[in-house]
C-alpha cells in the first residue's frame, strides 16, 4: 500500500519506480485506537488524509473504531470499505467500523465523495451512520454481520445519499424522519431489514430511479415501522418506498411504539394509486381480549368507524381453546340471527353468518364466554391468532390482547431512572431461582449501578456475582435457592443506561435445572399493592364498608386494559368493576391482611348491608 504514496515522494528524488498501472489500488486504513476525525492525517495508516491528490484510494475503517466527519471531506476517493474483516490488520478475524457523518457547516456541497463502490460490512460488520450532510456513492452494498447488531445503514435528521448506480441492502437499512433524501439512480435490491421511524405526518421514502426488487427469499426482507415523539390517526399513510417499478413483498411488517392507538394496526400496500410503491397506512382492527386468570374473550372495536363482520376465528395450534366454556355469537344470540358455529375444538372456534352480517361499533364490545384456558400458560406459549372477515368480502387478522398480569418472571424496569427489579407475576407457578442473567446486546447495562443479590442480601445467603459488563449482568447460587412466589418483587438495582436501547434480554434457571428466558416490562416501577382477596384499588390490606363503597362507586367502570389497579376494581385486579367486584367484597367483608378471616360480631350489621347493596344492584 505503500508504493502509492511513495511514489509521489521518489519522483521529486529522482528516483525510479514502476510505472503506476503496474501498481495494485491501495488502501489507506483507520489506525486511531477510538473515535477520532477524517480530515486528520495522523489518524492513517499510511499517515495521509484519505484521497489527497490519489482519488484511486479506498479507505478502510476497519479495526473496530468509528471515524467522524463532520465537515466536508477534503479529498473524495475511491471506494470506502467498513467493517471489512481482514483489512486492518489483516490477522484480526473479527474487526469492524463505523462511519459517523454529522456535516452541519454551512455553504453545502458534497460532504463525502466516493466515486466507486461503498461497502458496509460485506465481510465483516459495518455502520454507517449520515445525520447532516451531502453523500455520493458510486454504487452501495450494505452485507456481512447480521442480526439487531449488524451491519446498518442509518439514515436521519436531514442526511442526503445520493447513489449514482445500484445498491444492494441485505441488512439494516434505517430511515428516520420526513427530512431524509435516499436516491438510488440504478436498481435496487433489497433483501434485509427495512426500518421506518415515523416522527411525524409524513415521512421519506427510499426512491430509486430504476427497479426496486423485494426479495425476502436469502435473508428475510422484514419491513417494520416505529413511532417516536408522534401520534398517528386512522387514515393516515405514508410512503416508505418509490421506484420506476416495485417488484415483490416484504415477507413480514411490524409495528410498534407507544403513541399507537389501542385497536390500530398498519397495512401495507403495494403500487398503489397508479404509482410504483409501498404505502403504510394505520387502521382500526377488532380486538380479541382475553384474560388470563379467568379466560374470559370478548370481540372489541376500540377506535374508528364502526367493522361489519360476517365470519370470524379464534385458532390455537397449541390447543389452547375450550369449546364447552365458548358461549358463541350462535349460543347467545348477541349478534343476531344467522349466526352458525363450524366444529369448535380445542385449535379452532370459527363462526359464520351467510343470511346476516355483526356491526361492532367504536367503543362495543360482544362477550364469547370463556373460551381460552385460564391457567399456568408461559408467555412463549400464548399463541391464538384472531381473524375476521367483513361483509364486503375481505379477510383481516384482528389484534390479540391479553389482560392480567404475565404468568412469568417478569425483569420490570423503569427507562427514565434506571431502576430495576425481578418480580412473579404468575398466579400459578412458584419459581425456585438458583441464578439469572440481564443481557444486552448493544451494552446498555450499567454494572456500577446493580445492586445484586449477593451485595443486598434480599434473596438470602448463597449468592455470587459473575463478572459484570455492560453486556450481561450474571448471578448464582450454588448452595441454595430463593423462592419467588406470587408477587415476590425484589430491587437490583439502577442497571438500565437511560440513553441506551431497549434491548434487555431476561434469562433464568430453576432448582428444577430448567433455564428459560423471562419477559422484560419497561415502565414506571413501583412495588405490587400489598393485598388482600376482596380489597379494592389502592389497598389498605383490610376489606371493609369503604371497599364497599368503592366498588358501588364505580360499578361498570373499566374496559380490561389496566390490570395494575383501578378505583373499585378488587385484588387480584382484572380492570373492570363489576359483579365479580362486589362478591369479592361480600365473599371477604370484615378480613384484614394481619387478622382472622372470621368476622368479628360488630361487623356482621356491615356484611348484612354489603349483602343487601348486592342484590341493590342486581335489581337495578
Amino acid at each position: 500500500m505503500y508504493r502509492h504514496r511513495l511514489s509521489a515522494i521518489v519522483a521529486g528524488l529522482g528516483l525510479w519506480l514502476p510505472p503506476s498501472g503496474a501498481l495494485a489500488q491501495s488502501t489507506i486504513n483507520f489506525s486511531f485506537p477510538g473515535t477520532a476525525d477524517w480530515n486528520t492525517a495522523a489518524n492513517w495508516d499510511p499517515v495521509f488524509i484519505p484521497g489527497d491528490g490519489f482519488p484511486g484510494e479506498q479507505v478502510g475503517i476497519s479495526n473496530g473504531e468509528t471515524v467522524v466527519l463532520d465537515e466536508m471531506a477534503q479529498f473524495p476517493v475511491l471506494g470506502l470499505l467498513l467493517g471489512e474483516t481482514g483489512q486492518y490488520p489483516e490477522n484480526d478475524p473479527a474487526e469492524d467500523g463505523s462511519l459517523l457523518i454529522n456535516d452541519t457547516s454551512p455553504g453545502g456541497g458534497v460532504t463525502l465523495m466516493v466515486t466507486g463502490a461503498a461497502n458496509v460490512g460485506v465481510d465483516g460488520r459495518g455502520v454507517l451512520d449520515i445525520r447532516a450532510g451531502l453523500v455520493e456513492f458510486g454504487s452501495l452494498q450494505v452485507a456481512g454481520a447480521r442480526g439487531p447488531d449488524g451491519s446498518a445503514l442509518l439514515l436521519r435528521g436531514n442526511a442526503v445519499l445520493n447513489v449514482s448506480g445500484d445498491s444492494g441492502l441485505s441488512r439494516i437499512t434505517r430511515i428516520s424522519g420526513p427530512d431524509v433524501t435516499f436516491l438510488v439512480e440504478g436498481n435496487v435490491a433489497l433483501s434485509g431489514d427495512f426500518q421506518s421511524v415515523i416522527t411525524a405526518a409524513t415521512h421519506s421514502p427510499l426512491v430509486a430511479t430504476a427497479a426496486v426488487n423485494i426479495d425476502p427469499s436469502a435473508t428475510g426482507a422484514n419491513l417494520s415501522l416505529s413511532f417516536e415523539g408522534f401520534s398517528p390517526n386512522v387514515g393516515d399513510s405514508w410512503t416508505l418506498v418509490e421506484g420506476a417499478m416495485v417488484n415483490g413483498v416484504f415477507s413480514s411488517v411490524q409495528a410498534s411504539g407507544s403513541a399507537l392507538p389501542r385497536g390500530t394496526a398498519v397495512e401495507v400496500a403495494y403500487n398503489q394509486g397508479g404509482g410504483a410503491n409501498v404505502v403504510a397506512s394505520l387502521t382500526n382492527r377488532l380486538i380479541l381480549s382475553v384474560d388470563r386468570r379467568t379466560g374470559a374473550a370478548r370481540i372489541e372495536n376500540a377506535v374508528g368507524d364502526a367493522i361489519t363482520i360476517e365470519a370470524y376465528g379464534v385458532l390455537s395450534d397449541g390447543g389452547l381453546l375450550t369449546p364447552d366454556n365458548w358461549n358463541s355469537l350462535e349460543d347467545s344470540g348477541a349478534g343476531g340471527p344467522g349466526w352458525r358455529e363450524a366444529n369448535p375444538t380445542a385449535n379452532h372456534l370459527d363462526e359464520l353468518n351467510l343470511t346476516d352480517s355483526l356491526s361492532v361499533a367504536a367503543s362495543q364490545s360482544v362477550a364469547i364466554g370463556d373460551p381460552y384456558v385460564a391457567g399456568p400458560v408461559a408467555p412463549a406459549d400464548e399463541d391464538l391468532v384472531f381473524e375476521y372477515a367483513t361483509a364486503d368480502g375481505q379477510v383481516f387478522q384482528g389484534i390479540v390482547e391479553y389482560i392480567g398480569p404475565v404468568n412469568d418472571l417478569v425483569l420490570r424496569v423503569d427507562p427514565t431512572s434506571g431502576a430495576a427489579a425481578l418480580q412473579n407475576f404468575s398466579s400459578f407457578v412458584d419459581f425456585e431461582l438458583t441464578g439469572y442473567g440481564v443481557l444486552s446486546p448493544s451494552g446498555s447495562l450499567l454494572p456500577d449501578g446493580w445492586n445484586s443479590f449477593e451485595d443486598s442480601g434480599l434473596a438470602g445467603p448463597g449468592w455470587q456475582e459473575a463478572n459484570p459488563a455492560t453486556e450481561h449482568l450474571d448471578e448464582l447460587n450454588l448452595t441454595s435457592h430463593t423462592l419467588f412466589n406470587e408477587n415476590t418483587f425484589l430491587e437490583i438495582g439502577n442497571i438500565f443506561d437511560t440513553g441506551g436501547t431497549r434491548d434487555l434480554i431476561l434469562q433464568f434457571a430453576t432448582l428444577d435445572g430448567q433455564v428459560r428466558t423471562g419477559t422484560v416490562e419497561y415502565g414506571e416501577l413501583t412495588a405490587p399493592p400489598d393485598c388482600i382477596e376482596g380489597d379494592t384499588f389502592p389497598c389498605d390490606q383490610t376489606v371493609n364498608i369503604d371497599d364497599l363503597n368503592a366498588v358501588r362507586n364505580a360499578f361498570g367502570t373499566g374496559d380490561g386494559s389496566d390490570t395494575s389497579g383501578i378505583s373499585g376494581d378488587t385484588f387480584p385486579f382484572d380492570g373492570f368493576v363489576n359483579i365479580d367486584d362486589l362478591n369479592a367484597v361480600r365473599n371477604n367483608f370484615g378480613i384484614a391482611a394481619a387478622a382472622s378471616p372470621v368476622p368479628e360480631p360488630n361487623t356482621c350489621l356491615l356484611l348484612a348491608a354489603a349483602t343487601l347493596a348486592v342484590l341493590y344492584v342486581r335489581v337495578r
